[in-house]
């Protein structure tokens, strides 16, 4: 077709820009994905209807498909692309994506227009069609069992599919479906990317059984999802997912549900007798306990299940999961705890059984909250204070309580403090014991100063900071110390002993930040000159190397200090340039840029020159570093 023809068609869809790409990817995906394009790595771009296609000659020796689907110009909206896809193992809106939109922004008159596949097709013969098949099972054999599959399929936009009686006598055979998903896995390896090509294996497949269901044959829908879903769960661990494949296991699942869920409306000749019903619903509960190791399906299955089973079969599924508690394991046991109230639920059990289910298991959060719930605070606080330990647990409570307001705020208080005592009493404490008493600490000290309670605001913030000395328990102390009721000299006596207590743990990090925000600048350089004693060159990158120590004390004395500054950022700009790469060059003309400013602020323009003459000089073969110095004219 004509670059003219090109032309009317590109005008058909909103027009993209490398503004729109940058926006939908990462800086690494855009830039390589540029590269792509100007080394000619795209190759083949067609335009079917509305979507791009192409190959892309990336890492590996097989060159990947790409493909992305354009936005009709008349749509409402600001999107611009509906979807796009790559072979590629990264998956999202990779570089072989930005590649091809690149081809399409700046070349789109090479792109071969194709009719749409109905088009093509509709006035080709019988003969033509079976010899067109042939041909692509000639040249791509490893879809001959799909064929065979989707040989059997009604079309369900075809006369007869709209009398096609629903039954539950399947017509395929599950053995040689089973065989394809097994043979589908087999085939693909372990390698990266194989776990997304046996998801749009098996996505053909549940798109099989979707038109089963739609020609309102249930049963062998039925058997195409339950094969997918068994298999795939089998083979799960065999390759390395990226979500592809939970993606196409969920869709399988889905279609297990609308299975399970039309059986209440169609009439008993057609509703599965009571052992394909059990086994249904074992598959589902089975893909309920897979979801909960791995995932997280579209369905709630534990929902699914209770709304749809019989008061026998509620018996059974409770039996299923007593049988699946095991001892310690807390997680699952919550899990399956809230499967069982859930079904004694709907059976209507009442509170005391429920109760007793969280009681049995152990499960005493949920046992509080479920009181809570059922407006029984005086229980909730007594097993609370009996039962609760973690601190997580416990200052959720504590804050269940607060939100009630009136006494039970000073029962919470109380709670949480009966906890930091008992955590205290614990003569060799470990990382969590130290952790726990943190939380109890910081809960308690917002607490105590939301109440008015200042004495033991300040008191609970002081054994803080001498349990972990740093910035953050040094600014909560001062906040304590000048809270509204406090002796107005408090502050001025303990700060002294703080900083101290800070100097003694050669803590110079935290120093830094405290003379910073208190606008000492003096104490800040001494302070730095400390901490890059004690770390030698490590000192430099104590934070990151845009933000470190050294820098935030720089700019901090340029007002005050201006030669101690360009002292240091000069200390700075020499550790960037070894340390090499475009980046901290860029990060070091920066700087530099700043230290001509005070140079120049201090009128000592020939110690600039003679400085920025010896680092090009020095640097002379750095040709990155160079072309940053050129750019900031420095």
């Amino acid at each position: 077709m004509t670059s003219k023809n090109n032309l009317m068609v590109e005008n058909r869809f909103k027009k993209l820009t490398e503004a729109d790409l940058q926006s939908y990817t990462n800086n690494s995906s855009f830039s390589n994905g540029r590269s792509y394009y100007h080394n000619g790595q795209v190759f083949e771009t067609t335009l079917r209807e509305a979507t791009l296609k192409a190959l892309c000659q990336g890492s590996d020796s097989e060159p990947y498909s790409v493909k992305a689907t354009l936005v009709p110009l008349e749509e409402k909206g600001s999107q611009k692309l509906s979807e796009y896809a790559c072979s590629c193992p990264r998956g999202g809106f990779c570089k072989h994506i930005v590649a091809l939109l690149f081809n399409w922004i700046n070349k789109p008159q090479d792109f071969v227009i194709r009719p749409s596949i109905d088009s093509l097709l509709k006035n080709k013969s019988r003969e033509d069609l079976l010899f067109l098949i042939k041909e692509i099972l000639e040249r791509k054999p490893e879809v001959e069992n799909l064929v065979d599959l989707l040989a059997e399929l009604p079309n369900p936009g075809s006369k007869s599919a709209e009398h096609t009686v629903q039954t539950k006598i399947p017509t395929l055979d599950a053995a040689s479906i089973r065989r394809q998903v097994v043979s589908i896995f087999h085939r693909a390896g372990n390698q990266w990317g194989a776990a997304g090509n046996v998801a749009t294996e098996l996505e053909s497949l549940s798109s099989a059984a979707d038109r089963y269901a739609q020609a309102g044959q249930w049963a062998n829908a039925q058997i195409i999802y339950a094969t997918v879903a068994e298999e795939a769960v089998a083979h799960y661990e065999e390759v390395q997912d990226d979500g592809d494949l939970y993606g196409a296991i969920n869709e399988g699942v889905v279609g297990l549900v609308h299975c399970l869920d039309r059986q209440a409306g169609v009439p008993p000749a057609e509703k599965m007798d009571k052992g394909e019903r059990e086994q249904l619903i074992r598959l589902i509960y089975d893909l309920w306990k897979f979801d909960g190791n791995y995932g997280d399906f579209e369905e709630n299955l534990d929902e699914i299940i209770t709304g749809n089973v019989t008061e026998d079969e509620a018996k059974m599924v409770e039996a299923w999961l007593r049988e699946d508690i095991k001892p310690g394991d807390n997680w699952r046991k919550d899990s399956i705890v809230k499967f069982l109230v859930m079904l004694k639920e709907v059976g209507g059990a009442g509170e005391a059984d429920l109760l007793e289910e969280y009681r049995q298991a152990g499960l005493y959060r949920e046992l509080v909250e479920k009181l809570l719930e059922l407006k029984r605070p005086e229980e909730a606080l007594e097993i609370a204070l009996e039962k609760l330990g973690d601190r997580l647990d416990v200052i959720w409570f504590a804050g269940q309580l607060l939100k009630a307001g009136g006494k039970w705020i000073e029962q919470a208080i109380t709670l949480v403090e009966t906890r930091l005592e008992q955590a205290g009493q614990i003569r060799q404490p470990d990382h969590t014991v130290q952790r726990t008493l943190e939380s109890y600490w910081r809960w308690l000290g917002e607490q105590y100063a939301t109440q008015g309670k200042v004495q033991q605001a300040f008191e609970i913030e002081r054994a803080f900071f001498e349990a972990r000395p740093d910035e953050t328990t040094y600014q909560a102390v001062k906040t304590a110390a000048q809270l509204s009721g406090q002796p107005k000299a408090l502050w001025e006596q303990q700060r002294p002993i703080l900083i101290k207590a800070l100097e003694q743990r050669l803590n110079w990090q935290a120093l830094i930040s405290i003379y910073l925000s208190e606008k000492k600048i003096e104490e800040s350089l001494i302070a730095l000159k400390e901490l890059e004693r004690d770390r030698g060159n490590f000192g430099y990158w104590a934070g990151s190397p845009s933000d470190s120590y050294q820098v935030r004390v720089a700019k901090a004395a340029e007002g005050t200090h201006p030669g101690e500054a360009i002292q240091i950022y000069q200390k700075v700009i020499a550790k960037l340039i070894e340390v090499r790469g475009r980046d901290t060059y860029k990060m070091a003309a920066g700087y530099l840029a700043q230290v001509k400013r005070l140079y120049n602020k201090q009128q000592r323009e020939k110690e600039w020159e003679a400085y920025i003459t010896e680092i090009r000089h020095n640097h002379k073969s750095l040709r990155a570093l160079k072309e940053e110095l050129d750019n900031l004219r420095l």
